[in-house]
């Protein structure tokens, strides 16, 4: 037995999985990366992971999508040294490309698929897509919202899918948070940021693109504000959205933004923060689930899909019915700010919801599966 991991770049969301599942399965597995690093990520300065990996675009230019396909047809498809391939669910088409022929050589993967919705595709496409797909011997997912959608739309059997492909080592950043709170960081970050100590602080860390509809959920903060002056929404991430959030925070003092920061000043801001918040929609949220590693109360939709992991309404956060409806935020908030005397609960309730899809506890789970597939 020997697995060849490809991952598409070190993440912390990856890099504590990758070594716990290598552990499991005794050093079997060689790993890795596309790139040597995420282009939308740089500012979180990493620390490099306690396992070795190989870059396989290494000394590739950003035209030689032929040279990665046969690289990639070359180390994972024709040579027989991996008795199984762990592929990521990516949109460059080498990738799939190589994934196909594998799956027409009746080689056995895995595919890795955050996916909770099917874009407009032609039959054909969706076909060869669906067929792709279903010849995985297992599909590897963040979270319950892409394994509902595997099973709805793919047909994908429940047996075949594994939740906590974006693991994290939540026991070690349960820790941490914790150690930071008690050193007092709390009151360092918020005397940093201008706000008082006594203050409720709500925080989302997301990169402000449009799909996160930051303009939407701090426009609904801003009407719960004018009702409770002693609350401050706190908003960390780069992007298109982030020149219109600075000059919006300008006009309000409820608000605060920050232009991305490293991995350990984030910790920072979720040891200093009293409520999560995550905005917009996307396919899954490592932050959201960091949230409630963090023992805070949440409030985002279900148009994030970790949310049906970690968030159950009254019971670990608040839920908003429409991400793109600024009263819906304000409500959200208004009533998060009603049971301020249960946060406590909440946020310790969110942290057990979240234990399942931390990366020691997924890494056993996974190697399991991947034994009893022969892999």
């Amino acid at each position: 037995m020997k697995v060849a991991f490809i991952s598409m770049h070190p993440a912390p969301y990856r890099d504590s999985l990758i070594g716990a599942l290598i552990k499991s399965l005794d050093g079997v597995v060689d790993v890795y990366n596309l790139y040597d690093s995420d282009v939308g990520h740089k500012f979180w300065a990493l620390s490099t992971p306690s396992y070795a990996s190989k870059c396989i675009t290494e000394g590739m230019s950003g035209a030689s999508r032929l040279r990665l396909l046969k690289r990639l047809l070359t180390m994972f498809v024709f040579n027989a040294r991996y008795s199984c391939v762990i592929w990521p669910g990516y949109v460059e088409w080498p990738v799939r490309m190589a994934i196909l022929i594998s799956a027409l050589l009746g080689k056995k993967y895995v595919l890795s698929i955050d996916s909770v919705e099917q874009p407009p595709i032609g039959k054909l496409a969706f076909a060869v897509k669906r067929w792709m797909i279903q010849h995985a011997a297992l599909a590897f997912v963040p979270g319950l919202a892409s394994k509902k959608f595997l099973m709805e739309k793919f047909s994908v059997p429940e047996s075949k899918i594994v939740c906590g492909a974006y693991a994290l080592d939540g026991v070690a950043l349960e820790k941490r948070i914790s150690e930071l709170r008690q050193n007092g960081m709390r009151e360092k970050v918020r005397d940093k940021l201008g706000i008082k100590c006594d203050a409720s602080v709500f925080l989302m860390v997301a990169n402000m693109i449009p799909t996160r509809q930051y303009p939407v959920t701090s426009a609904g903060f801003v009407e719960f504000a004018k009702e409770h002056t002693d609350c401050v929404l706190v908003m960390v991430g780069k992007g298109p959205d982030y020149a219109k959030m600075s000059l919006y925070v300008k006009e309000h003092p409820c608000l605060r933004a920050i232009e991305g920061c490293s991995f350990d000043e984030m910790l920072e801001l979720y040891a200093a923060a009293d409520v999560y918040v995550h905005g917009g929609k996307e396919p899954a949220s490592t932050a959201l689930v960091i949230g409630a590693i963090a023992h805070l109360p949440l409030i985002s939709s279900d148009a994030v899909g970790c949310s049906l992991d970690v968030l159950k309404e009254n019971e670990t956060g608040f839920c908003v019915a429409d991400y793109k409806s600024v009263q819906d935020w304000h409500d959200a908030f208004a009533l998060a700010k009603s049971k301020v005397s249960d946060w406590g609960e909440l946020g310790g309730k969110a942290r057990v919801c979240s234990e399942r899809l931390d990366s020691d506890r997924v890494a056993v789970e996974f190697a399991r599966r991947l034994k009893l597939i022969g892999a």
